[in-house]
């Protein structure tokens, strides 16, 4: 029973020191700017963040990077990156057909291994960013929570009663 007990914790330990990301989305703005958020659980130390970029007809290049050295002339003066806790965010302008293909983001922790999600991004195709805070944009139940007051006023008069 003990041996168990020591096998279960060895083998949740790594999941919990051991980061992950956990979402990779991409949409574009009004403003025609491309949207990548990378989501990932938090780990204690220092994260340093790179983003990839691959169109099917060149060769992998770096879109942006913690180590400003390392980004491609032509993203220089398009990307900003905004980083919290759980998330890297790049916001690329002036996003055409040219920036279409895939992009990487790969997260190092220090005295860690590597971890990289990617996100296949097409001009045609990528979805359009929904204002934050619409209905549409808020998951189901917290809708129907805001809309009970509503429903309860509804029945308050029940069908074909006149008042």
């Amino acid at each position: 029973m003990n041996q168990l007990l020591i096998l279960s914790i060895l083998a949740v330990l790594p999941l919990m020191e051991g980061l992950e990301i956990t979402n990779l989305t991409a949409c574009t703005s009004e403003t025609n700017n491309l949207k990548l958020d990378c989501n990932f659980r938090e780990k204690t130390g220092t994260i340093k963040y790179q983003w990839d970029f691959r169109s099917e007809k060149s060769q992998l290049v770096v879109a942006s990077s913690a180590n400003p050295n390392a980004v491609a002339a032509t993203y220089k003066q398009r990307t900003k990156v905004t980083m919290t806790e759980t998330q890297v965010n790049l916001i690329l302008t002036g996003f055409g057909n040219s920036d279409s293909g895939n992009y990487t983001c790969r997260l190092f922790p220090s005295g860690g291994q590597e971890y990289n999600k990617s996100v296949s991004v097409m001009k045609a195709a990528v979805l359009k960013c929904s204002a934050p805070g619409l209905l549409l944009n808020t998951p189901w139940m917290l809708s129907l929570l805001l809309l009970f007051p509503f429903l309860q006023v509804l029945d308050a008069q029940p069908c074909g009663t006149k008042s």
